[in-house]
């Protein structure tokens, strides 16, 4: 009920206004003009335009069905590929049970051959697995096609056409005092006499202009300010967003489909080529079993001479060895009875005095050293182990035991006191952490633990650092006293391992 904000005719016989004179849309720019008397008010309508968006959905769409059609042609052209493999395939099956039936004329016992039968049974197991691979590919391929058609035809059918733009709004007026909207689905009118007063009727009256109009984009509402009054009108119906979403999913999971398409064809090219090379292979491998049945004949018979020789040398070995036991001569034990090292076998034992076995218990002063130096510098040679422990000993359990940490900041710009900085744990962190690393290095640099240091101020800045304390774990508490005079003070920290 508008009753309660607008004006009817008989409430504004008398009345003082002046209408809406005219109101038009700038396609262009997407700018509906409202006038009013002398007074025009403007609202930018650019986001309800989706052109842009629909004329995209029809070239992708466009592109899809190209795609289709050479994703059509390439499994036409792998479904040839294959039947030719499997022709060869036969081929070769055929030409291997001919070998086989060959083979098996000869003996079992060279190994040549049996390699060689190995070799084509693994070809045939490669091919049979490649034909298997190329037929799921095409399966995959032709259910790809058919839900991209699917995809298109859900599409068309949900937009009724393939026009980009027969949904757009053509024109938007006063016929009279009808506002008439057209757009492809024909004309949209309401006469606004019935409720609003015309120039007519309002030639005498002062003019109370529109004093504002503004669109909100998510509920596609249109607000007409006049004065304290405000008129919306739903603009919902010109929003084709929801379609233009979803067209662009559509053409997503077509994308998609394409390049599973395109992975498929090249996985069936690659199968392809494998099976040219087994086929290949396999034609080499029938060429040398040829050869190897030429062989065998020919080893057959030196080996029915090898067996009778054999024969007599076993004959012969058994006679020389006394007995046919493999393991009569093995050694039955091996201990340490009394002062003898025994060895025991067939033929009785054997004694070794263990006295007789020299031992090496040297001293580090009785072994000498490969090179002698100088190790301390004194000017002496160490030429013994002990001499070198003596010397390096009193270096490294002073000098080697001392280092400094990483550098840390220590915020010193204002004043106070029992303020504390872990200093292991800014060491552990620094260490675990270097910001660069030489090629090849490990990712971090060895730490001890907290309680394997002892911990040292060795100088810090009277002027700024007061009551200085580092509890065992390393735990520096301090006291702030003064500010440094050109921004930076000394302190200096010493770790020493226990």
């Amino acid at each position: 009920d508008l009753d309660a904000v607008f004006a009817t005719d008989a409430e504004l016989l008398a009345a003082t206004d002046d209408d809406i004179t005219g109101a038009s849309l700038d396609a262009p720019s997407n700018v509906l003009t409202i006038s009013e008397g002398t007074t025009d008010v403007t609202v930018d309508l650019s986001d309800l335009d989706d052109s842009a968006g629909v004329a995209a959905n029809a070239s992708d769409i466009a592109t899809n069905t190209a795609n289709i059609a050479t994703n059509t042609t390439n499994i036409a052209t792998n479904t040839s590929g294959i039947a030719t493999n499997t022709s060869d395939i036969a081929t070769n099956t055929t030409n291997i049970a001919t070998n086989t039936s060959d083979i098996a004329t000869n003996t079992s016992d060279i190994a040549t051959n049996t390699t060689n039968i190995a070799t084509n049974t693994s070809d045939i197991a490669t091919n049979t697995s490649d034909i298997a691979t190329n037929t799921a590919d095409i399966a995959t391929n032709t259910a790809d096609i058919a839900t991209n058609a699917t995809d298109i035809a859900n599409h068309i059918a949900a937009d009724g056409d393939t026009d980009a733009g027969n949904e757009y709004n053509t024109s938007l007026g006063l016929n009279g005092t009808v506002l008439e909207l057209v757009d492809g689905g024909g004309t949209l009118s309401d006469d606004l006499d019935a409720v609003f007063a015309t120039d007519a009727e309002l030639l005498a009256a002062t003019d109370d202009d529109i004093t504002g109009a503004s669109l909100d984009a998510p509920s596609n509402v249109l607000t007409i300010s006049e004065g304290t009054t405000d008129v919306t009108v739903d603009l919902s119906d010109l929003d084709d967003s929801a379609g233009v979403a979803a067209n662009a999913s559509d053409i997503a999971t077509n994308a998609s489909d394409i390049a599973t398409n395109t992975s498929n064809i090249a996985t069936n090219t690659s199968d392809i080529a494998t099976n040219t090379s087994d086929i290949a292979t396999n034609t080499t491998n029938i060429a040398t079993n040829t050869s190897n049945i030429a062989t065998n004949t020919s080893d057959i018979a030196s080996n029915t001479s090898d067996i009778a020789t054999n024969a007599t040398d076993i004959a012969n070995h058994i006679a020389a060895d006394g007995d046919t036991d493999a393991g009569n001569e093995y050694n039955t034990n091996f201990t340490v009875t009394g002062g003898n090292l025994r060895i025991t076998d067939g033929g009785g034992d054997l004694d070794v005095p263990l006295s007789s076995i020299d031992t090496d218990d040297q001293d580090a002063s009785e072994v000498n050293s490969d090179s002698p130096v100088d190790v301390d510098g004194d000017g002496n040679t160490e030429a013994t182990v002990e001499d070198v422990i003596q010397d390096i000993a009193p270096i490294t359990s002073k000098a080697a035991r001392i280092f400094y940490p990483p550098s840390i900041a220590i915020d010193a710009s204002t004043n106070g006191t029992g303020r504390t900085v872990d200093l292991y744990a800014q060491y552990v962190t620094q260490y675990g952490t270097p910001s660069v690393a030489s090629a090849g290095a490990p990712a971090a640099i060895p730490t001890y633990a907290a309680t394997d240091l002892y911990y040292y101020i060795t100088y810090a800045d009277p002027a700024v650092f007061a009551n200085m304390s580092i509890d065992a774990n390393g735990e520096l508490t301090y006291d702030i006293i003064g500010q440094p005079s050109d921004y930076n003070a000394l302190i200096n920290v010493v770790f020493v391992v226990k």
